[in-house]
């Protein structure tokens, strides 16, 4: 009974490691492409070109799909009734392209739905902008799988992952940023690509495909552009790089890949231990640590009189004076009216 049962068991780890192959992989290619699948030989391969999960009621695959434009094939093969993971490859066939790509494919309901979707108003939102109470007002994070191609249109990564809204009023625009996040869960913990040519980092936890905010529908470049002139003031700013993104297969516009502020930030460029850093949101609302020392800091600039040498010196033990100065400086030079 034991061999038995350890043969049985070596079978469902070979069905639920197995893939469906893509030939060619995604990518970008200068002309019209035939795309062959194939999988373990008694296996039956499902797919789809909507961006939703295949399962054994999706299209069956008997010839190979051709892509004339712009598609996302997700596949999975099923053996002896075991569903394999999904594989997900976007092409690119109608021009050529001076950007990176991102391409993001989630199950349509994740965005759109109107009970579950991230990126609409739902039942309860206000009717007034930036229309408090939506769906996009909310902190849900959603599977998605992510690709990225650079500017030859070579695979930097293509991976599981999660997604979220990101940022303040700019959720109310129809361009909306996104966070993306790695995790064990989905499959990854990391992105395991020097996304940011800025910076010397080879990995990431996560990055924002930022909509450019206040600038939106303008030059969409205008907060990168700001932050890399005062870069060499030492100031703390996020690494910036263009993309062109799309959300399962539909061109979805220019956004700015950026580093997400958060703890793994703070280890990656100031060599910080990341579970010992404090992060707080606007208004002190705690998000990472705690808000004690922050609260001490508000309550020591209330309580001492900074005309007094010996408190600015105190309060320099424990704030960076010349920083927070030269962060003021160059926000009123930039004329930032949504620094809060």
């Amino acid at each position: 009974m034991k061999s038995v049962c350890y043969i049985f068991l070596l079978f469902i780890s070979f069905s639920l490691s197995a893939q469906v192959e893509f030939m060619p992989e995604g990518g970008v290619y200068k002309a019209k492409t035939e795309v062959v699948l194939s999988a373990p030989e008694g296996g039956t391969i499902y797919y789809t070109i909507d961006g939703s999960r295949p399962s054994s009621a999706s299209i069956k695959y008997k010839s190979p799909i051709v892509v004339s434009n712009i598609k996302v094939v997700r596949a999975v093969v099923y053996i002896n009734g075991i569903r394999s993971k999904i594989n997900t490859q976007s092409y690119f066939c109608d021009r050529e392209y001076s950007l990176p790509i991102i391409s993001i494919t989630s199950n349509p309901a994740n965005l759109f739905d109107y009970s579950t979707g991230i990126y609409v108003k739902g039942c309860c939102a206000d009717t007034i902008e930036p229309y408090m109470g939506a769906n996009f007002w909310k902190s849900w994070e959603k599977p998605c799988n992510v690709e990225m191609y650079d500017k030859n249109g070579d695979v930097c990564f293509n991976q599981q992952a999660g997604m979220s809204l990101f940022g303040g009023f700019s959720r109310a625009l129809p361009q909306k940023s996104l966070a993306i996040i790695a995790r064990k869960k989905y499959g990854k913990s990391r992105f395991k690509y020097p996304i940011f040519s800025e910076r010397k980092h080879k990995k990431y936890k996560s990055f924002i495909l930022r909509n450019s905010g206040g600038d939106f529908k303008r030059t969409h470049l205008r907060d990168a552009y700001m932050t890399q002139l005062v870069a060499p003031n030492d100031v703390a700013i996020q690494a910036y790089e263009p993309a062109i993104v799309f959300i399962n297969g539909e061109y979805w516009g220019i956004q700015n890949i950026r580093e997400k502020i958060n703890e793994h930030y703070l280890a990656q460029n100031y060599h910080v231990d990341k579970d010992n850093v404090d992060i707080l949101r606007q208004n002190g609302v705690r998000r990472h640590g705690s808000s004690k020392n922050y609260k001490y800091l508000l309550n020591y600039l209330r309580t001492h009189n900074l005309s007094k040498y010996e408190n600015v010196k105190t309060l320099d033990k424990f704030m960076d004076i010349e920083a927070f100065m030269t962060f003021n400086i160059s926000q009123v030079y930039s004329d930032n009216r949504d620094a809060g």
